[in-house]
């Protein structure tokens, strides 16, 4: 369980600004040792309530000593239709996705959707949100480690990239580069604004931590 309180005030504040949330990390898993085999289950939540019910949900998770015992039988071959649950969106979200939607990755031309601002990158069915204050959502935070408050940030609309993360800093470099037009593509909007609302210093765990650099969210938000 980590619990936040932040309080945060400089020169260009007319207060202190403050937050404060909670939330619980749990995970559960599997290994099989005679088949190399191992499956991890983890749920994220800001309540007891959801705690006791992902308690639940991660004791009948399927072990990998069932999945991945030498009786089991796979599929035919053949296409089928997948629904993927929470932890695999997770993964490809955290692992190879949302390190390329940040101001730093497109500054640094290490983003896998380099040159393609505003052109296609996804499926057209596809749009993603970061948004703070969702109320469903597991974490929920009001203000930035950088003091800003937090607002909806659009990514994906349409399969189209049309957002980027950011904190104060990438901002003005993205901004500044003399560059940024052959960074960002030909499909990026003359006027471009990325606000600096995804500054977060967070360490182990999603929690905030005052040593640590202002980064993107890593899905904790």
């Amino acid at each position: 369980m980590i619990r936040d309180r932040i309080a945060i005030f400089n020169s260009n504040f007319a207060e202190v600004r403050t937050d404060e949330s909670a939330h619980f990390n749990a995970s559960v898993t599997s290994i099989v040792e005679s088949l190399d085999a191992k499956g991890t289950a983890t749920t994220l939540g800001d309540s007891t309530a959801a705690m006791r019910r992902d308690a639940r949900v991660l004791a009948a998770t399927p072990s990998a000593a069932r999945l991945l015992s030498p009786t089991a039988l796979g599929p035919r071959r053949e296409k089928f239709r997948v629904v993927l649950g929470p932890q695999p969106i997770a993964e490809i979200l955290n692992y190879m996705v949302m390190g390329s939607l940040t101001t730093g990755a497109f500054h640094a031309a290490s983003s896998a959707y380099h040159a393609k601002f505003g052109a296609p990158v996804m499926d057209s069915r596809l749009s993603l949100v970061d948004d703070p204050a969702f109320g469903a959502g597991a974490i929920r935070r009001r203000i930035t480690c950088e003091g800003i408050p937090t607002h909806r940030v659009e990514l994906i609309r349409g399969g189209k990239l049309v957002g980027l993360l950011s904190n104060f800093y990438d901002t003005h470099r993205m901004l500044t580069d003399e560059h940024r037009a052959e960074k960002l593509g030909p499909s990026a909007p003359s006027k471009l604004d990325f606000p600096p609302l995804s500054g977060y210093r967070l360490g182990e765990g999603g929690g905030r931590r005052f040593d640590a650099s202002p980064v993107r969210p890593a899905l904790m938000s």
